[in-house]
């Protein structure tokens, strides 16, 4: 749903393009047309480059053995100065 603001530039859009000549309408919608395409390629591409890092940080399980050791006291650490 587009809020109000967007609404108006909507309608400004249609306006501008209402009052074109033939020729300016043709040439309005083949750039359109082009911006349209590389919007939703750029977005493609944001889309793809998310997915690629979420593959990324997703890490596999891995299963690792190990011993546990009884803890250790150990002596005070001194530093000679």
């Amino acid at each position: 749903m587009l809020d109000k603001k967007r609404w108006e530039i909507l309608y400004n859009c249609f306006y501008i393009i209402s009052n074109l000549s033939d020729n300016a309408i043709d040439e309005t919608n083949e750039t359109l047309e082009q911006i349209k395409e590389f919007y939703s390629e750029k977005l493609e591409r944001e889309r793809q480059k998310k997915t690629l890092i979420a593959d990324e940080l997703r890490s596999p399980q891995v299963t690792i053995k190990a011993n546990l050791l009884p803890p250790t006291i150990r002596s005070p650490l001194t530093l000679d100065i």
